[in-house]
């Protein structure tokens, strides 16, 4: 098998700005109708192997029908499962060269090839020249993050099209963990294309990193395919009953997705009015924010002076979740610091 990286798990104390979450906790009001829902559920029987309550309950938020979606305990078993399915020795993943890091790790498990796009930062996105190196590469699994992550950067919308066409009998995987953020979806495109998968979370914009909950969105006869290969009883019952209470609260929803993202704006704008000298943030459609410096060192120590937690990347590179606006105030401080 070859040498595999563990996933850098975040940390659980201090100012947590290093997994993307987000940053409040459900309001008094949600927690109790979940609270409610405990008394009903039947803890001696195994949960519904089908997962129809989230799947209704998300169907009905995303004006998706509950058979266009599959849902696992994560979007990252989902992701898995498409790599076990379609990758093994001599098999070829096509992907992006600063991408979410479970690909490579899913893959590696397959003992498959990882091919990656090379994109650069702060360089344009040229579809004809991935497509052009994905051809040579002859994937047999596409998959790619948008918005991305860690850079925070989008694809246009006509771009993704364009590459699910050009590939038309290779599975195409848009993951779109921060899309609620973001201004487009491939999700309307699901009945036009049956090699287009989507991948959406509960993780992020709905404030439920905790209960491990994702969904796999496609045209209903690429579901009913892949639902065979689907580990029985994968979504607990606790996560189905949080899931569903979360999901009937959509003005909540979406007035806490506007709040983030108002505070992104905001942050990026006040990092613009007053530009640290020695540190970059790229502009960011998620709701973090990549950035670089060449004083990262003391940039980490005034992080871990302020507990602060950031993710680390190699190099000069970073991100930074976003948070409300007196943590975002802090970060900018120690920015100006450096």
């Amino acid at each position: 098998m070859k040498k595999i990286e563990a996933y850098e798990a975040n940390q659980q104390e201090g100012l947590l700005l290093n997994a993307n979450e987000n940053p409040n906790n459900l309001d008094d009001e949600v927690i109790q109708t979940i609270v409610d829902s405990m008394v009903t559920i039947d803890f001696h029987r195994y949960p519904d192997n089908d997962v129809m309550m989230v799947r209704q309950a998300y169907g009905k938020y995303m004006n998706l029908q509950p058979s266009e979606i599959m849902v696992g305990n994560g979007s990252d078993e989902l992701l898995g499962l498409m790599i076990h399915l379609r990758l093994g020795k001599d098999k070829t993943l096509y992907t992006m060269e600063y991408d979410f890091s479970m690909y490579d790790y899913y893959a590696t498990l397959q003992d498959a090839n990882v091919v990656r796009f090379p994109l650069k930062v702060d360089e344009v996105f040229d579809v004809d020249r991935f497509i052009a190196e994905g051809k040579q590469a002859k994937p047999d699994l596409i998959c790619f993050s948008n918005p991305n992550n860690p850079t925070g950067r989008c694809i246009d919308k006509q771009d993704l099209i364009a590459i699910v066409e050009a590939f038309a009998d290779t599975y195409v995987i848009v993951d779109e963990a921060y899309a609620e953020f973001a201004e487009s979806s491939m999700l309307d495109q699901i009945q036009n294309y049956k090699n287009l998968l989507v991948t959406r979370t509960l993780s992020k914009a709905f404030g439920l990193a905790g209960i491990r909950c994702g969904m796999m969105v496609a045209n209903k006869e690429t579901i009913k395919e892949l639902e065979v290969y689907k580990v029985p009883y994968n979504v607990n019952v606790l996560t189905q009953v949080v899931a569903t209470r979360v999901l009937e609260q959509k003005d909540k929803v979406l007035a806490d997705i506007e709040a983030i993202t108002q505070a992104r704006d905001a942050m990026y704008e006040a990092y613009l009015a007053d530009t640290p000298k020695n540190v970059t943030l790229y502009p960011s459609c998620a709701n973090y924010f990549y950035g670089k410096t060449n004083q990262k060192e003391r940039l980490l120590a005034l992080m871990e002076e302020a507990s602060i937690v950031i993710r680390n990347f190699n190099d000069m590179y970073f991100r930074i979740t976003v948070g409300n606006t007196q943590d975002n105030k802090r970060v900018l401080d120690i920015l100006r610091q450096v």
